[in-house]
């Protein structure tokens, strides 16, 4: 199964947290020894992954920064760090990860191994300097020309408090608003993403255009309540119906022109909530998904697979793999744990291993995504629908996707419906040179201006 990620639920559209223990004798000590910058280089896989560790001491607390080549350079932060002896233990919780490694008293070299949940690879860290920081020239820099609000939508029904952002125009009443929906993986309020922070570039410009724009942290994340890992993206719709009610209390809000706006798997979210709650006056598909959950993720796999040089050979091994795991996984109980271990065991890996392996397809979110069907919901939504994907898209595979959103859409007899193509990008609808998953965080690009310039025209019915 992990031959291949079956899923891009952090890297791509989330963050990742960080287990950090550094030790060294005394904490002055172990301070001037761990500082710095430590770099090296793993292969896994066949593929060299370039590895840098920022690590600095803040009011008497060590901290770290992890940077990886095939993530586009971008500064992971750690969570934790502790200092025992000579011994190095770094973690990687949502990418199931860890380096333990030894410092060299007498020189500034760690030795240790990667340790990924399909297999161990050696890593020796050298003192070096950090590397280049990525430009951003599309963020917005304040001041801004608008009103920004820091608020917090009470999700009752869960018990979830949401932290997010307001953004109005200073002059007029009754402003159309928008909600955005994140992809998966958690997400803060800009849906930050390698450095990228789109959902910030696409309130600034829609705000700017007269349009509200309300944006939040997914639950469990940033400043917001709640628990991310034990929910599925039916409750992450919970919080989005949450938001919309948080919008009708506004005064400033038009409560009849609200509507949603969805990346990646929000744009899954999007049409279940328009499909049951009349108040969604439209609903904004950015690479949404059309097809099924486990037929999505298999498409997904071979694409980001093929993009990593894997031969038709290898990918057609690990969509074979696959489908007998994501079927498994919607199994009832831990019959569908157990039968994956044993088949992975046969497969090579080890009990451990393939008991973490058992565990992730088994998961919360993942078990409820591979039984998703968008088709159910897209089909009985009627409100204006603007879907729209890039064809360099190997996440949520362009034609594929978007031809079975259009045909649902036509089954709900809507006649508001706007389908486009934007040939050249990306799934973060950048425009893109080796289109993989690694390379957005290496393009200064983060959204194409034209992608805005469309989606604000289609938007000005509802101003």
């Amino acid at each position: 199964m992990i031959k291949f990620p079956p899923v891009q639920r952090n890297s791509i559209l989330g963050s990742c947290c960080f287990l950090i223990f550094l030790s060294i004798g005394s904490f002055a000590q172990q301070t001037n020894r761990v500082k710095g910058v430590w770099k090296g280089t793993a292969v896994i896989e066949g593929k060299s992954t370039d590895m840098t560790f920022q690590i600095a001491e803040t009011n008497g607390v060590l901290d770290a920064k992890l940077s990886l080549s095939t993530q586009g350079g971008t500064d992971y932060p750690s969570t934790r760090m502790d200092v025992k002896g000579d011994s190095v233990l770094i973690g990687f919780h949502l990418l199931h990860a860890r380096y333990k490694g030894i410092i060299h008293k007498d020189s500034a070299v760690i030795t240790g191994m990667w340790e990924q949940h399909h297999g161990l690879f050696p890593l020796r860290l050298v003192q070096g300097t950090p590397p280049p920081v990525l430009k951003r020239p599309q963020e917005p820099k304040p001041p801004f020309p608008y009103k920004a609000e820091d608020v917090v939508i009470d999700n009752i029904h869960d018990g979830v408090k949401l932290a997010g952002t307001l953004t109005m125009p200073s002059e007029g009443k009754a402003f159309a608003a928008v909600i955005l929906i994140t992809g998966s993986g958690p997400q803060d309020r800009n849906e930050e993403i390698l450095g990228h922070k789109p959902f910030l570039l696409i309130a600034d410009y829609f705000t700017r255009q007269g349009i509200a724009v309300l944006r939040y942290d997914d639950r469990g994340t940033a400043k917001s309540t709640g628990d991310f890992s034990s929910s599925t993206t039916a409750d992450f719709a919970n919080d989005a119906e949450a938001a919309i009610a948080f919008l009708k209390t506004r005064k400033e809000i038009d409560p009849h022109k609200i509507g949603l706006l969805g990346h990646s798997e929000g744009g899954m979210i999007a049409p279940m909530i328009a499909s049951r709650n009349k108040d969604v006056a439209f609903i904004m598909l950015m690479a949404g998904p059309g097809l099924k959950g486990s037929d999505l993720l298999l498409l997904q796999t071979a694409g980001v697979a093929r993009s990593m040089g894997a031969s038709d050979m290898q990918i057609a091994l690990a969509s074979g793999m696959n489908k007998k795991i994501y079927a498994w996984a919607q199994l009832e109980g831990t019959a569908g744990a157990d039968s994956i271990t044993v088949f992975l065991i046969k497969s090579g890996q080890s009990k451990e291993v393939a008991e973490k392996n058992a565990k992730i397809a088994t998961s919360v979110w993942l078990k409820y995504f591979l039984a998703l069907d968008p088709s159910q919901y897209l089909s009985k939504v009627t409100c204006p629908v603007l879907a729209i994907n890039g064809t360099k898209d190997i996440q949520v595979p362009c034609k594929e996707d978007l031809e079975v959103i259009r045909t649902n859409l036509e089954k709900a007899g809507n006649k508001h419906v706007t389908i486009h193509e934007f040939e050249g990008l990306n799934h973060l609808f950048q425009h893109c040179i080796k289109c993989t998953v690694g390379e957005y965080g290496t393009l200064e690009e983060t959204m194409d201006p034209e992608v805005l310039k469309y989606m604000g025209d289609w938007l000005k019915t509802y101003k």
